[in-house]
């Protein structure tokens, strides 16, 4: 389990994805696509079986986390757009506040009531594996503080 918390804190590091969920506004402003790449990474890497915890507990938070993630990306893939004019950057689109207001606030807060459930969830499997594990995992030396 040891390993497999430092894989997980690897592959999603507090300072990367899950920093943007927590600062991002997805109300009609655009934002790179790749501040979400550490979420799509975790939800490809946990197809892996060594990215299973033993613990049931800590195996529990990491199947919420992935399933909130998941589905997470996959309203985000369904309701925002590339911008036309620069392809790294997506949003949802903007004149959906004046088009389709109900619809506009209703997939606005529902990414921002997942992004804090992602957060959340992350928070607590870290600090449970903390205490259970009772180490602080070694992480990439570039993703500390960074």
């Amino acid at each position: 389990d040891k390993k497999v918390f430092e894989i997980f804190v690897n592959i999603l590091p507090w300072n990367g994805s899950i920093q943007f969920l927590r600062e991002n506004n997805f109300a009609g402003f655009a934002f790179k696509s790749s501040h979400l790449d550490d979420l799509s990474r975790f939800i490809r890497e946990c197809n892996n079986p060594i990215l299973e915890f033993v613990d049931p507990d800590l195996e529990g938070l990491r199947v919420n986390l992935l399933t909130t993630i998941t589905e997470f990306m996959s309203k985000l893939a369904i309701e925002s757009w590339l911008l036309p004019h620069n392809s790294k950057f997506q949003q949802v689109p903007p004149e959906w506040e004046i088009e389709q207001p109900d619809r506009f606030h209703s997939v606005v807060k529902y990414l921002h009531d997942k992004a804090d459930e992602i957060c959340n969830g992350y928070d607590s499997m870290v600090k449970t594996a903390i205490r259970k594990l009772g180490v602080i995992p070694e992480v990439k030396e570039d993703d500390l503080f960074a």
